[in-house]
């Protein structure tokens, strides 16, 4: 965790605004990715049997909304929470959002004690909470009894970042601009991974998101990680492939072929690391029992 945790003034001033270069026009690519995505959350909750049309739907940290109107599209009664006004704006206008609201999850209950969801959907947004317990505290008031609760989140093993080299620079550059004489083996020893202030102020484990959510209202049906590049987890870092890597090799890009080669032959390792729970990110699918 970050320690000490930022104060309000410093969280509000970093995420208004924070989608305002990608509030500019709409992305067609990332509204399909999104679509995948739920028809991937969809067919998971079809499995758990709590799938059907006209179910109310909670994007909670919902951003510019993107996911909110690919869940929209699939039938269900959609609201969206978010704390920056141009993200808010955007899926007004954009996705023609029928509800939401600028704000967090307890100025949304102060304002509608009758509203309940049968789902709440937070992906990647508990690292961002101050309070990780008060937050799961609100999900669980925000939901009708036996409702279920999508939480997803960076995984704090996840070493799988750095098997991936299109991604692995990236990732160790971002933690030298937070810690001090950081290298990549310093990265694999300490694992501070996750942890980036002032976003990402918690870091998770499978085992660790679990206990807090057995304390708190929640049974976790189907818990596990998974990798970059996952089609409906994590599709906007996409996998090198055959064509990916002759493409490279055809323009004589030796660095990118390369890049491509090794990110495509390290593919069924990474994949392995869901299996030891060393993926990149965390999906836990939960029900909400009364207590």
């Amino acid at each position: 965790m970050v320690y000490p945790i930022p104060g309000p003034e410093i969280l509000k001033g970093f995420y208004d605004g924070l989608y305002a270069e990608k509030a500019r026009e709409f992305n067609e690519f990332q509204m399909n990715l999104a679509r995948g995505s739920l028809r991937g959350y969809a067919q998971v909750l079809k499995e758990l049997g709590v799938w059907s049309p006209g179910l109310t739907f909670l994007d909670l940290g919902g951003g510019l909304g993107y996911y909110s109107r690919a869940a929209q599209e699939l039938g269900l009664d959609v609201t969206l929470i978010d704390y920056d006004p141009i993200s808010v704006q955007f899926a007004c206008e954009q996705h023609h959002l029928a509800h939401t609201h600028l704000g967090d999850g307890d100025t949304f209950l102060q304002a509608h004690p009758e509203r309940k969801f049968d789902i709440v959907f937070m992906r990647h947004v508990i690292e961002h909470a101050p309070d990780p317990a008060h937050f799961l505290t609100t999900a669980a008031d925000l939901l009708k009894p036996e409702g279920i609760l999508i939480l997803e989140t960076d995984n704090n093993r996840g070493v799988e970042m750095f098997l991936k080299p299109s991604t692995c620079s990236w990732y160790v550059n971002l933690y030298k601009g937070n810690y001090k004489n950081v290298s990549l083996l310093d990265l694999f020893r300490k694992r501070p991974l996750a942890v980036n202030p002032p976003g990402h102020l918690f870091g998770f484990r499978i085992e660790n998101l679990n206990h807090l959510l057995r304390s708190h209202q929640f049974v976790p049906m189907r818990a596990f990680t998974y990798c970059l590049g996952d089609q409906v987890y994590w599709p906007n870092l996409p996998d090198s492939s055959i064509r990916s890597v002759v493409g490279a090799f055809c323009r004589l890009h030796l660095k990118g072929f390369l890049t491509e080669l090794t990110d495509w032959s390290l593919i069924p390792v990474r994949r392995m690391m869901t299996r030891l729970e060393m993926a990149s990110g965390i999906c836990i699918y939960a029900r909400k029992i009364q207590q």
